[in-house]
């Protein structure tokens, strides 16, 4: 449980021209597309704890607080989420891998993740995604400003309190490893039965 003691650090000068390069590389973003849609680039990062030091690569929505983020370790793209921040508290997270599954969030936190070659197509399930909470729970994307940092680090502690809630939490963490990745992946919020 190390990630959730984590440290975030900027990077700037080559190290950060070539991760965001390396994101762009990789086929599954296009910058164009983000800048159409509104996303600018926030900066790249490296996230430090105990278990590896990834570096994220970061854009954020000139519209609303949801932030674009590609995940890389050992300088090879690994996923991509985008989070929106939702009034009031909590957000909604859509990423292109199922590990995003493997602990439990809060009540007032959305998980879905899906198999997507494109940016693209994530974007349009999150879309899906926060019509389906601002339909069926009234939950809206926070349209304040905010910081990716601080909004980052918050949702690692606040998780980090929900699952250490649960009963026998740590005796869990192999059930869930062996099911909540496969078991949830490629199901929308609605499958999921939020």
């Amino acid at each position: 449980m190390a990630i959730w003691k984590a440290t975030v650090h900027p990077l700037s000068g080559e190290t950060a021209r070539t991760s965001l390069q390396l994101v762009l590389r990789g086929g599954q973003l296009s910058g164009e597309w983000a800048e159409q849609v509104g996303f600018r680039p926030e900066g790249v990062y490296e996230i430090r704890s105990s278990l590896m030091k990834p570096v994220m690569v970061a854009w954020r929505s000139d519209q609303e607080r949801t932030y674009l983020v590609a995940y890389l370790v050992n300088g090879a793209p690994l996923n991509f989420d985008i989070v929106s921040m939702l009034q009031g508290d909590g957000a909604l997270t859509t990423g292109t891998t199922g590990d995003g599954h493997l602990l439990p969030v809060g009540p007032d936190t959305y998980m879905q993740t899906f198999d997507a070659p494109q940016v693209e197509t994530l974007w349009r399930r999150h879309r899906e995604g926060l019509d389906y909470l601002a339909s069926t729970k009234n939950r809206r994307v926070e349209t304040a400003p905010g910081d990716l940092v601080e909004d980052f680090l918050s949702s690692l502690r606040s998780q980090a309190a929900h699952v250490r809630s649960i009963p026998l939490w740590g005796l869990r963490i192999p059930f869930w490893y062996l099911t909540r990745r496969t078991s949830r992946h490629n199901k929308s919020l609605e499958q999921l039965g939020v």
